[in-house]
């Protein structure tokens, strides 16, 4: 019945479209059917694959998946684990990955268009994804800020709601700016050996710019990450225009968190698998998010709704009384990063003029 549906209800209901959900089930072919046996007939792939992403966009039961498609409670589960498996290890170095110079300079020019700053090659920042109350000993590094346990899930776009980066597992109570340091992406932009020094420098206002990510303030400047100004030094017209323009393009990875978030509810929902589990489940949603936005999948904005069942910042396992510990670094602000700051914020009320 569900493979006899038009694109409106596919996406709807599993949230990818034909094309991507073709792509899917036939790269999964060869490498996830079965045998069925003199006791037990195999589950087609293209099933398998549609009680996953069924799963992972509504969130519902694995009781309610296996009366919906006649198959076992445990069966639901164990397909969905190894989809998600199969999503990472397979799709996940494909679909997720630095970019080449190309796309690099595609990324810088929709920046650009949108905001007229130069060189913006993504943006950074982190989520937190719900979790059980894990062990008693660990209770306290998970606990985080909006109060609920969590993983954080780091991830760095580009100017197309895709991811190019993703880190996920580190205790919720962890800062930001932790996560990042200790994130593959962070060590080699920290030593200048990453993806972004196949650019060379460009003369902006006297300045040397080389292509760099966006970040909130939990970051710390540098020549590599740009935030915007704080509040109590944010005294001008320049620096205020500024902002507002750093900010309309940093915004890209929340609008990419909410888009992932709302397509795979089950992100927003308590998981009560093992944190391994959640992880796997985390990034293969990532996964599933830049295949929905490469094959063009429709985002509907009734996704953007939250159930009351749904984590937002007030779910059922929060314990307003549980100790609390954000693990917040030294923040030593980099004087290249400032000299950089500054000579963006001077381009671009220069050129204010010629952009809407």
């Amino acid at each position: 019945m569900i493979l006899s549906w038009d694109e409106e209800k596919l996406i709807r209901n599993i949230r990818v479209n034909s094309v991507a959900l073709t792509y899917i089930t036939d790269t999964l072919q060869y490498i996830w059917t079965k045998d069925s046996t003199n006791y037990r007939e195999a589950v087609p792939v293209a099933t398998k694959v549609l009680v996953a992403l069924w799963r992972l966009s509504t969130g519902t039961g694995y009781r309610t998946i296996g009366h919906l498609f006649g198959i076992g409670e445990s069966t639901a589960c164990e397909i969905t684990n190894a989809f998600c498996n199969l999503l990472v290890e397979v799709f996940l170095p494909m679909h997720i990955k630095l970019p080449d110079a190309r796309r690099i300079q595609e990324t810088m020019d929709k920046f650009e268009q949108k905001s007229g700053l130069p060189c913006i090659a993504g943006a950074i920042d982190g989520t937190h994804i719900p979790i059980r109350l894990p062990d008693r000993g660990q209770a306290t590094s998970y606990f985080n800020y909006h109060g609920y346990y969590s993983i954080i899930l780091q991830g760095l776009c580009d100017a197309d709601h895709q991811y190019i980066d993703v880190n996920c597992g580190w205790p919720g109570a962890v800062h930001d700016s932790r996560v990042f340091r200790r994130s593959s992406i962070g060590i080699s932009l920290e030593n200048h050996t990453s993806y972004l020094e196949q650019f060379p420098p460009i003369p902006v206002m006297g300045a040397q710019v080389k292509p760099y990510i966006l970040a909130d303030p939990a970051y710390k400047l540098c020549d590599y990450m740009i935030v915007r100004y704080p509040r109590n030094v944010c005294v001008n017209a320049e620096r205020r225009y500024f902002n507002y323009k750093q900010s309309s393009c940093r915004m890209m990875i929340e609008s990419t968190f909410g888009r992932t978030k709302g397509r795979w509810r089950i992100l927003m929902k308590l998981n009560e698998a093992s944190l391994k589990n959640v992880v796997n489940t985390t990034i293969a949603c990532c996964v599933l998010q830049n295949l929905c936005e490469q094959f063009k999948a429709d985002y509907l904005k009734i996704w953007d709704e939250r159930s009351e069942r749904e984590i937002t910042y007030d779910p059922p396992n929060a314990n307003p009384n549980a100790p609390f510990q954000q693990l917040i670094p030294n923040q030593p602000q980099h004087q290249q990063g400032h000299a950089v700051r500054n000579a963006l914020t001077q381009y671009l009320w220069q050129h204010r003029g010629q952009r809407n």
